[in-house]
């Protein structure tokens, strides 16, 4: 956006004046696509303009600037590394304690104890499913709790790093994580989510274990699974 005067404000213009440069307003929307790429070609541009001119005009110094949200950048970023973390932390916790707990039993020959007690092939599958799933579960709570308390200071660092970097634009610069975002309802859904996959990953990992002969078999052979 340019001022209707703009070229007649920059050839009157004198730098050291102390009067107010001309300004452009450069807008964007961070979450558009292919927004990145136009805000880089622009600004280049407005730039090499910019020192052609001797610095006769401002982009950006009190308006213009990202159309998004407040908090959406930081919240999207969180929402695009926060399952892989969650879901690799699950998957290796569920691979230690389920090979361990079924191949590892058949193994030593202590499953064969476990079945002549007075319970039913049904209820010992489910308790070890229930416990090994709670416990991957609590891995995976962990690991979140671990993630949003770490990364505003790693945002913070990296935020801090981009500025250091003259020639990077500042659009790439991340909103601080707010945790106060997410109400109860967010917090409940991110459980459920977590309980979910860790039922699924014991499940997927209780079928290979009981088949491998070894809890080292099972395990080179859960390891490719995780991508």
């Amino acid at each position: 956006m340019f001022p209707p005067d703009f070229e007649e404000r920059v050839a009157a213009f004198e730098v050291g004046s102390g009067e107010t440069a001309p300004e452009v307003g450069l807008y964007y929307n961070s979450f558009a696509e292919g927004f990145l790429h136009g805000f880089s070609v622009i600004n280049t541009i407005l730039s090499a303009y910019e020192r052609s001119i001797a610095r006769r005009f401002d982009v950006n110094l009190s308006g213009g600037g990202d159309m998004a949200a407040p908090g959406e950048t930081g919240r999207n970023f969180l929402a695009s590394i926060l399952p892989m973390f969650l879901l690799v932390l699950i998957y290796h916790a569920a691979i230690a304690s389920a090979t361990e707990a079924i191949t590892g039993e058949k193994e030593r020959g202590t499953l064969s104890t476990i079945l002549i007690t007075p319970i039913t092939p049904m209820e010992l599958a489910v308790g070890k499913i229930f416990g090994l799933s709670v416990q991957s579960f609590l891995c995976g709570l962990s690991g979140a709790l671990g993630i949003l308390l770490s990364l505003p200071r790693f945002i913070a660092s990296l935020n801090a790093r981009l500025n250091m970097e003259q020639e990077l634009p500042s659009v790439l610069r991340l909103d601080a994580i707010n945790i106060s975002h997410y109400g109860i309802w967010d917090i409940a859904m991110l459980v459920m989510v977590l309980l979910s996959c860790s039922l699924f990953i014991v499940m997927l990992i209780a079928i290979v274990s009981i088949h491998a002969k070894t809890a080292k078999e099972a395990q080179m052979i859960l390891s490719p699974m995780v991508i």
